[in-house]
């Protein structure tokens, strides 16, 4: 990127670190999670901010192979469950409702059914999606 090492750490950090996951920084908390109530309620939700501002960011600056990429591996790795599991925790909605899973189940099989839901790891019954 013809960076000096200097620059490629200070950006190896920025994007790598500070952007992807979560830093105890105050500028890298929701307004939100700041306060005594907001951040006790909401404690073990970081993790799926940062996925959420990580997809936006990646849709919002147009880059659709890295979209695709993202989110494909979002969804071999927790099916259906890990694509809709940030949106859900905020909105309160349903994964892929029991009545989904069970018609997939009756037409295609326990194991497409579980492909579909849980990715990969649903084929052996293992849930990764959390």
């Amino acid at each position: 990127m013809g960076m000096s090492p200097k620059a490629a750490s200070d950006y190896a950090f920025l994007r790598g670190n500070v952007f992807t996951q979560f830093v105890h920084l105050k500028s890298d908390v929701p307004p939100i999670m700041r306060g005594p109530i907001g951040s006790t309620l909401l404690m073990f939700k970081r993790f799926q901010v940062k996925d959420l501002e990580l997809g936006f960011d990646i849709l919002r600056r147009g880059d659709f192979p890295a979209a695709g990429k993202y989110f494909g591996a979002k969804a071999l790795m927790g099916g259906f469950k890990a694509l809709t599991h940030p949106v859900t925790l905020m909105t309160g909605g349903g994964y892929l409702t029991l009545e989904t899973y069970r018609k997939l189940k009756e037409k295609y099989g326990q194991q497409t059914a579980n492909f579909i839901a849980y990715g990969l790891p649903g084929l052996v019954g293992i849930d990764m999606s959390y």
